[in-house]
């Protein structure tokens, strides 16, 4: 399987755990909160936000939703590609 292939079905896995574990539905562009990425990559959530707040970069990219930047989420898709990048 090759890269893009391998992060295709990383995203199916993730869709799958979300419907299993009855986490919140991403949203239409594909993105989830930071409480339900850090469940998705087996991580805790405080993990998860001190990568952001303290070590920008060491975690996956995270995205600021709203006019003044109120609501954090994280996509799908760049979870699944930053996971196989840590595993590669």
């Amino acid at each position: 399987m090759n890269a893009e292939e391998q992060i295709a079905a990383r995203i199916e896995a993730f869709r799958d755990q979300i419907e299993r574990d009855g986490l919140t539905e991403p949203t239409g562009d594909g993105r989830v909160s930071e409480e339900d990425a850090a469940r998705l990559l087996n991580i805790k959530h405080r993990r998860l936000k001190d990568w952001r707040l303290n070590y920008p970069g060491r975690g996956p990219k995270h995205h600021w939703l709203g006019t003044h930047g109120h609501r954090l989420s994280y996509r799908l898709d760049e979870l699944a590609r930053w996971l196989e990048e840590q595993q590669g």
